[in-house]
């Protein structure tokens, strides 16, 4: 085992550029299934998950060219598989959910041959994906095996969610896409990744309205074609590298910032007297003094910093503003 040695006291200096927001690559992967047209990704970040999807995908007939070193991928899937044979459809990564809406516009019909909730699936829960397909009236039936049937077509509805479950939303937009006639899902999760899909399918021919909120709309096309598409930089990376500068006092500066999605996230770090500020779409920061928590105006209570479904702060940056706080004077 290697030993892993931090040599700390150092500034963090320098600009950057984020890579592609992780979370839209594997939907927005699935998502190409939906047309037979040659789609081009740009700032396709590199991922585990991705990589194996990717492998997959041309094992069954897509046609894949994937530039690592340009953050560039095009895809054709016109030579896509049938079927899948006596196998049954792989499900072995965390990308099977996603890629069953499209699938099922492809094939009609999924026999899922694994045991429900095993190893292939894991701890994920398919309850919310199954609940959005029976709502687009597709026949879902369980015995020795899951199948999902959509040889009648995807008919449009209204489907409120029990909570605002990313992957959910993703499978429902991608399969009312091309569903007969309006659909709708309330309380649909939101973040910057379910937006990336949602333009995404918009430049492929969608129609997609509420796109940022908690209420989408799509209604239904006859096809989608081919584009040319650019992933929006990580908010997480992003958030990442201005509190490494910040904890550390040096100056960092990161490209591509996206400002639109960061007015919670910039007040968040102003509780520690990190101010974050904009040239351009370029992000840097000013530091009043040094990190220190700003006290409430309501002085009995402890500042504070809550996190919750977007557009709420995101939970996977807490531990970020943990550590802000840690190096911050006061409380």
């Amino acid at each position: 085992m290697a030993n892993l040695i931090v040599r700390g006291g150092n500034k963090l200096n320098g600009e950057i550029t984020p890579a592609g927001n992780k979370n839209s690559a594997l939907p927005i992967l699935c998502a190409t299934l939906l047309t037979d047209d040659t789609v081009t990704i740009n700032n396709f970040p590199e991922l585990t998950d991705v990589s194996k999807l990717i492998e997959l995908m041309k094992e069954l007939g897509s046609q894949i060219d994937w530039d690592k070193d340009k953050q560039r991928i095009k895809i054709n899937n016109s030579n896509f598989c049938k079927s899948f044979g006596d196998t049954g459809l792989p499900l072995g990564m965390r990308g099977a959910l996603l890629i069953l809406a499209p699938l099922l516009h492809r094939h009609k019909i999924l026999e899922i041959k694994q045991e429900i909730g095993g190893c292939a699936l894991g701890i994920r829960e398919i309850d919310p994906h199954l609940e959005v397909f029976k709502s687009l009236g597709e026949q879902v039936t369980v015995n020795e095996k899951l199948t999902i049937d959509a040889r009648k077509g995807l008919e449009s509805n209204t489907l409120w969610q029990d909570y605002m479950s990313v992957t959910a939303t993703e499978n429902f937009i991608m399969a009312a896409t091309l569903a007969r006639g309006v659909s709708k899902m309330i309380n649909a999760a939101s973040e910057p990744h379910v937006q990336d899909l949602c333009n995404f399918l918009i430049q492929m021919g969608a129609e997609i309205n509420g796109i940022g909120s908690s209420t989408i709309t799509v209604t239904g096309v006859e096809k989608l074609h081919g584009t040319e598409f650019t992933i929006s930089s990580d908010h997480h990376e992003i958030t990442t590298l201005l509190a490494l500068g910040a904890m550390t006092g040096g100056q960092v500066r990161v490209k591509n910032a996206i400002p639109e999605h960061f007015l919670l996230i910039n007040k968040t770090f102003a509780k520690f007297g990190v101010n974050i500020l904009y040239d351009n779409n370029t992000a840097y920061y000013q530091i009043d003094d040094k990190l220190k928590v700003v006290e409430p105006f309501t002085k009995n209570l402890l500042q504070k910093v809550e996190a919750a479904p977007w557009p709420y702060f995101p939970a996977d940056l807490l531990p970020l503003m943990m550590a802000l706080a840690v190096k911050a004077e006061g409380n």
